[in-house]
């Protein structure tokens, strides 16, 4: 058997444990089914390298003019048709979530709960003094609130101090699984907001 004239790997035939090239084929036979796997595989890690990039300039787009917040994502200023504070805010209990805009001047908005007590609307937030929209809200009380399709100008002041004890009857009307529980079992640090008109 000659000296195979490449050194390194050396693929074997399946049955007798010789080189390919000796079974018939050539060696240069052998070496361009080589290059050529080797250039499909360059191909196809540069398509993925590709799609990889398209998919994140259009994901850092979506981020950038995003508008309404989508399920935990936050968005910026909400888009809907314009409404005046409601005399009533009993239809919201036809909706499991709203979504709430602060920071007038660079908007910032989430999906959130809420639910109505003595007429007026209520917003909570659970782990409260670490959210950002909350901090915005003591920095600047003015916020707008979509339900539905509509866009409500509208205040927010934080309760302070909370018993949510007081407003349990309330919140189980509308979510009955909240309800249920003793405030004793619900999570620390849940803040509240009382919604009011813009000028009262």
């Amino acid at each position: 058997m000659g000296a195979d004239p490449r050194p390194g790997f050396i693929p074997q035939s399946v049955d007798r444990g010789r080189p390919l090239w000796q079974d018939g084929g050539s060696l240069a036979a052998w070496q361009s089914g080589v290059r050529s796997i080797t250039k499909g595989g360059d191909m196809n890690l540069k398509k993925v390298g590709l799609a990889v990039g398209v998919l994140a300039v259009i994901l850092g787009g979506v981020w950038i003019f995003r508008g309404d917040p989508i399920y935990m994502v936050s968005g910026k200023e909400l888009t809907g048709e314009f409404s005046p504070y409601p005399r009533d805010w009993k239809f919201t209990d036809d909706y499991s979530t709203i979504a709430i805009e602060t920071r007038p001047l660079d908007p910032h908005s989430v999906t959130t709960l809420c639910f109505v007590h003595e007429g007026d609307l209520y917003i909570p937030a659970q782990q409260g003094s670490g959210k950002e929209w909350t901090q915005y809200v003591l920095e600047e009380s003015s916020v707008r609130l979509k339900v539905g399709n509509k866009i409500y100008p509208a205040k927010a002041e934080r309760v302070w101090p909370l018993d949510l004890a007081e407003y349990q009857e309330s919140i189980a009307a509308k979510y009955p699984e909240l309800g249920e529980r003793s405030p004793e079992d619900l999570p620390e640090d849940i803040w509240l907001f009382r919604i009011r008109p813009v000028i009262d």
